[in-house]
């Protein structure tokens, strides 16, 4: 993973589901404080129960977020593209990842850290509540997803 200075940050907030409506000056104060990384393929961005400090939006390339099993398999709950965030347990308690989240092609991501979001939200709380809900819905298909999943993986 590499650490780039800022270029992409900004329009990729832009495009991203979960800042629509979003002012321009709001995405570029969270354009400011973001960091742009770019990954290989199979490099992992975060493990489970690791501790979750940002939220990631795809800038380009795939990413597998999956679970892992206690016989050492991972079942693949979904995969996440360009303008998808994905790394939303970092704005809720316990703020600890509860997948992995692994490169399946070279990507350009970039991860805002929740406590910025957070402090955004506080500013601008009618932003905060409708990025917040938003998120609910990324949880809501988050467990969805999960139970698929885990109901195929048991039935094989």
């Amino acid at each position: 993973m590499v650490d780039l200075m800022a270029g992409f940050a900004a329009d990729t907030l832009r495009r991203c589901e979960l800042f629509r409506g979003c002012s321009d000056g709001l995405i570029i104060e969270l354009a400011e404080c973001a960091t742009e990384r770019f990954y290989d393929p199979g490099e992992t961005i975060f493990e489970i129960d690791a501790p979750a400090e940002n939220v990631y939006v795809v800038e380009s390339g795939r990413i597998n977020l999956g679970l892992p099993l206690p016989d050492g398999h991972e079942i693949n709950v979904r995969d996440v593209g360009p303008g998808e965030v994905f790394g939303w347990m970092a704005l809720v308690e316990p703020r600890r990842f509860s997948g992995t989240a692994r490169c399946t092609h070279e990507s350009a991501i970039v991860a805002v850290p929740a406590r910025e979001l957070e402090a955004v939200f506080l500013r601008h709380p009618q932003t905060g509540l409708a990025v917040m809900q938003r998120v609910a819905t990324l949880v809501a298909a988050w467990l969805r997803d999960t139970q698929w999943q885990l109901i195929a993986a048991l039935a094989d």
